[in-house]
């Protein structure tokens, strides 16, 4: 269990949910079919379980690339959670995204094209 948390992480509140593994085809991904998924996935969440949150932790490499921001999460934070143990269950420099209750309204409201631009 996390024993410190950034102010970010404190502030999400309320209903959340967690986005667990994202895992596509290298092939796929090149062609941007990983955004596309995940933007419909948060879609499907957010319709789902209406949460105030949606997150996910990253990695760095990911996070900097841009994968999290293309497929829909609106917030970064490179310092979310302090783990506080030797052995983490996650990588210590993992990013936490998320987007918040508007951000997932807006990303619903966007038209079926702006899910598959770039492909």
């Amino acid at each position: 269990m996390a024993q410190e948390q950034h102010p970010v992480a404190e502030n999400i509140n309320g209903r959340v949910v967690f986005h667990g593994e994202f895992w596509i085809d290298r092939g796929e991904a090149r062609k941007r079919l990983n955004s596309a998924l995940l933007r419909f996935a948060l879609g499907i969440a957010f319709m789902r379980w209406k949460p105030d949150y949606l997150y996910a932790l990253t990695t760095e490499k990911i996070s900097t690339a841009g994968f999290p921001a293309r497929g829909g999460y609106k917030h970064k934070s490179e310092e979310a959670v302090n783990w506080g143990t030797p052995h983490p269950p996650w990588d210590p420099s993992d990013h936490m995204v998320w987007s918040d209750w508007q951000d997932l309204v807006e990303l619903v409201s966007s038209p079926p094209e702006a899910y598959f631009s770039g492909l």
